[in-house]
Parts: C-alpha cells; structure tokens; sequence
C-alpha cells in the first residue's frame, strides 16, 4: 500500500522537475478540480479554472510553470497534513465539515 507521504513525496518531487505530464499522471482519468477565486474562470490568468481530466491537470502544472518566475529559493515543506492509512479530505469536504478520518496529531 502506498502511504500519503509517499504519494506527496512524489508530487512535490515531479513538481519541482518542472514536468506537468509526469505529474498529472499521480491523478485519476476523471478529476473534480476546482481553482475558481474569484468565481468562475478568467480568461486573463489562465490557471484559473474548473478542471475535469488528468490531460487539464497537465494544463494547469504547464501554465504555472510558464506564467510563474521560479524562485531562488527551495520549497520548504516542514509538514505532511494527512499520513498513513487515513484519508485526506478534498476541499468540499473540508468546506461543508464531512468526516474524512481520525484526527491526526502534528507529526513534527
């Protein structure tokens, strides 16, 4: 079984290597990926918008990386939110409070 920190250790690491493909592969065919703030899409920052398929995703990883100057410094990620056997919530769950697993203590 692949644990959470695995599969976030992976993300983090094909998203630093600047590979939208590779990366879009870590999500399903069919996906509900909502970056819509301010409301709906918008045409002058192309990221923006509802996604529905691993090949969107690609899109979204590919116009950040053309649309965002790369900074000088590393990514400093000092936590895992969610790891082991339980279950990360996605953000409408986390929006209308549903259950998503155990509650877990700061693993730092």
């Amino acid at each position: 079984m692949i644990t959470t920190r695995a599969t976030v250790t992976e993300f983090l690491a094909r998203l630093a290597a600047g590979e939208p493909d590779e990366l879009a592969e870590l999500f399903a065919e069919r996906v509900d990926f909502r970056l819509d703030w301010p409301a709906g899409d918008h045409p002058s920052v192309p990221w923006i918008r509802t996604r529905s398929t691993r090949a969107d995703m690609a899109d979204h990883f590919r116009l950040l990386g053309e649309f965002h100057a790369p900074d000088t410094r590393a990514p400093v990620v000092p936590r895992v939110l969610v790891d082991g056997a339980s279950r990360p919530a996605d953000a409408a769950a986390v929006r209308s409070s549903v259950d998503s697993g155990p509650v877990l203590a700061d693993a730092a």
